[in-house]
């Protein structure tokens, strides 16, 4: 019941502030926690070498481009000193390729890829957030603490994994980084517990013209085969 209050409440303020941003441009920095002492870390940096250095966290970023209808949600290379590190940044950082995209269309969440020689947009279910009274200040915006608790069936073992972000009100759109989507206002920061990563956001612009986004998005979803998250799990 709480929670529905608070949800409430935070509707009422998306409503106030619908009209104000139509749009904008949001730049993410990852930070990222290794243990070193774990076998996956050791096999994955045997495997690529020149790819785990301390930089390379640095040299990449996300953008998130958004009107008030869609969204696309991208990595950006450009300053990537070692160009063949590009592929290898989901198993460095456990975050997103350069070759892949989220996007928000019509309602819906989905994630592009290039998967077996089929290009891809897979629709995706947002998470069953649970929303905290619990705040802090990111880029001058006030967000709220929100997680969810994935349950990870290993076969042999249950496993599970929490997901901690935190969103802002004041930015009235249920966009994020990454996977993370789903509540009443823009998640300025995602922590994927698991994964010992995390986005956050190192700039915020609003009101501008995203000329490309509704192209992009066109142009993703005219080449790419849809399917659902339980099925792509199947191939």
């Amino acid at each position: 019941m709480k929670n529905k209050i608070i949800l409430m409440l935070f509707f009422l303020i998306t409503i106030k502030n619908f009209a104000q941003i139509i749009s904008g441009k949001i730049t993410y920095k990852v930070t990222k926690e290794y243990n070193t002492e774990s076998e996956s870390y050791k096999f994955f940096k045997s495997q690529n070498p020149d790819c785990f250095y301390d930089e390379l966290a640095d040299e990449i970023s996300y953008e998130m481009q958004f009107s008030n209808k869609q969204y696309l949600f991208y990595a950006v290379i450009d300053n990537l000193s070692n160009i063949r590190c590009a592929d290898k940044i989901l198993t460095v950082l456990g975050t997103m390729n350069p070759d892949d995209f989220n996007l928000f269309n019509e309602d819906t969440f989905y994630r592009y890829m290039h998967h077996l020689g089929s290009h891809l947009i897979i629709s995706k279910k947002p998470y069953e957030w649970i929303i905290t009274e619990e705040t802090k200040t990111i880029q001058n915006f006030t967000c709220y603490k929100a997680y969810f608790i994935e349950t990870i069936d290993l076969g042999d073992e249950v496993k599970t994994n929490t997901h901690i972000v935190w969103f802002t009100p004041d930015l009235p759109f249920s966009y994020g980084p990454g996977n993370y989507y789903g509540l009443p206002g823009v998640i300025l920061e995602a922590n994927n517990m698991g994964g010992k990563y995390t986005y956050g956001a190192s700039k915020i612009e609003l009101n501008i013209e995203n000329p490309k986004l509704e192209n992009n998005i066109k142009k993703l979803k005219e080449i790419s085969k849809e399917i659902t998250l339980e099925e792509y799990m199947k191939m």
